[in-house]
This record gives structure tokens, sequence and C-alpha cells, in this order.
């Protein structure tokens, strides 16, 4: 599956905005493909945004896939006790879409990155109203095409039809790995 997905990839404009719809059985092993396509391959810096685990057992994760983690930030939206290090900040909420646009602004302008990872737009949904969730993606898609930077966007096919149909609008592409 790594190369077959590494082909998609590496096919895409630098700065593309990408959808990946993945199956819910799948999906840990596809969010190492990609982390590892971006860290390895590309050799490139980035931000992680996380609201499906926290930063312990994600950084476990990747130790584990042999990925080395240094050259990403993470903004950990899962853990709640932590204090804030050198490369990762805690939201303390995945509820406040305000708190999540500082934490990345903030992360941007801390970090020379290349590419951003939200990885589960699952996860957003049921933690906000459609709304919320909808304009945090797409502020995140803006500022993604302001700074030119890659966007990937994570979702299993258990989020809404409808919303997945709203979301691709706002992408260039959509790898959909379900067909």
């Amino acid at each position: 599956m790594y190369d077959i997905l590494k082909k998609r990839l590496e096919t895409l404009p630098k700065n593309a905005i990408i959808l990946v719809i993945i199956p819910s059985q799948l999906y840990q092993e596809v969010n190492i493909i990609i982390l590892r396509y971006y860290l390895d391959a590309t050799k490139e810096k980035g931000i992680y945004l996380s609201l499906n685990r926290p930063l312990n057992n994600l950084l476990e994760n990747l130790k584990a896939a042999k990925i080395e983690s240094s050259r990403l930030h993470f903004i950990d939206t899962v853990t709640k006790n932590e204090i804030d290090t050198p490369n990762s900040y805690f939201l303390k909420t995945q509820k406040s879409m305000t708190k999540l646009k500082l934490a990345l602004q903030a992360s941007l302008k801390i970090k020379k990155s290349s590419f951003v990872i939200l990885d589960s737009l699952n996860t957003l949904f049921l933690n906000n109203k459609k709304e919320s969730a909808m304009k945090c993606i797409e502020n995140l898609v803006l500022k993604c095409r302001a700074q030119q930077l890659q966007g990937i966007l994570l979702s299993t096919e258990q989020t809404n039809e409808e919303h997945l149909e709203k979301i691709a609008s706002l992408c260039d592409q959509t790898i959909n790995l379900i067909e």
C-alpha cells in the first residue's frame, strides 16, 4: 500500500490540499504511511493536528514504525493535562475552534513547515457543530493556501457523505482508498 499511496502523493502539486478517505480498519496504517512519506521521503517539516490520539500514543506509533518525529510540531487536542513543550502544543479542548485556529496560527509562526495534517475529520464533526467544524476546515485550507503549504485532511468512511462532499470541494484532490 505504501508504494501505491506514495505514487499518488508524488503526482500532486507541491501545495495541494488533499482529502484522504480511509477505511476505518486501515486508518492507523495509512496515517503512518502518509507520515513516512512526508518525513522520510520528502524530508519536510510539518504540523500534525491530533484530534484522534494523545501525543504519547502517536509518538509510540511513530517510534514503532521507525519514523523520526523531530520534524513535526504537534497540536494535541486529546491530552488534557500536559504542559506545552518545544515541539508540541496541548489544546485542552476539541470544542473551541477559536483556540484551535490560534494554536495553528502560533505553530505556523514558530515552525517553517511545508505541510499540515489534520488527523480526523470524523472527530472534528463528532465534537463540534457542523457549522463550526466546516469553518475550522475552511480556515485550515485558507491558511495552507496563503502560506503555500500542503494540507492533508484524513477521514474515514464514517464521516457524513454530505460533509465529505463539501470538504472535497475545498480540496484540490481526493484520494479515496475505499473504492
